[in-house]
């Protein structure tokens, strides 16, 4: 029986050899992989990001100005912002990690999403349930992709109209607001792998 996992484990670790898998998650993608009712489809660590929309919700034409998956400087940040060209709205965002797992039977989502949660991936949730036919067979199974998200998210509006809004004291208030975010997710992140190891 065939569920495309071999073959989405061949681009997983090119990926890994050129360096876009990012280094802090590696320990809970090859668990979650090694795992025979398992694997992981995308992944993010969690990051805070500066990011230009043309209007609200274009994501298509979004730019990333800048991307941090660790805590960033208010040096950093300024330097993104005074480097931006005027054109859009732009954000500061704190975004938690996430996780996407092909699983093999809905008793295997809902271990792991459960694993997640009692980790404290509060936003954890199945987000598609596909019935497949094996290629080599008439067996069929289930493949449902498991959402491993959390809490943490921040989405703060500091440019626009060709001006940065906040000033230095506030654009450092909101800064370390992220970096919080980001450390409370990184921690949970450590929880998880923990659980993992116990549990699967």
């Amino acid at each position: 029986m065939s569920w495309d996992k071999e073959q989405v484990m061949v681009k997983l670790d090119e990926k890994i050899q050129d360096g876009l898998v990012d280094d802090r998650f590696l320990p809970v993608i090859k668990l979650i992989n090694s795992h025979p009712d398992y694997y992981t489809t995308s992944c993010c660590s969690g990051r805070v990001q500066v990011i230009e929309l043309p209007k609200i919700g274009d994501k298509e034409r979004s730019t990333v100005l800048g991307k941090w998956h660790e805590p960033v400087s208010y040096e950093k940040v300024r330097s993104e912002l005074d480097n931006w060209t005027g054109e859009g709205v732009v954000y500061l965002l704190a975004q938690s990690p996430i996780i996407h797992i092909v699983c093999k039977t809905m008793s295997a989502a809902s271990q792991l999403r459960n694993l997640a949660d009692a980790a404290g991936f509060k936003y954890s949730s199945i987000r598609s349930i596909k019935e497949q036919r094996a290629r080599s067979s008439d067996t069929e199974f289930e493949k449902i992709t498991v959402e491993i998200l959390s809490t943490e998210r921040m989405d703060v509006p500091v440019a626009g109209d060709g001006r940065v809004f906040p000033d230095k004291e506030y654009l450092e208030f909101i800064i370390d607001n992220a970096n919080s975010c980001l450390e409370r997710a990184h921690d949970k992140s450590k929880a998880l792998l923990e659980n993992l190891k116990a549990n699967l």
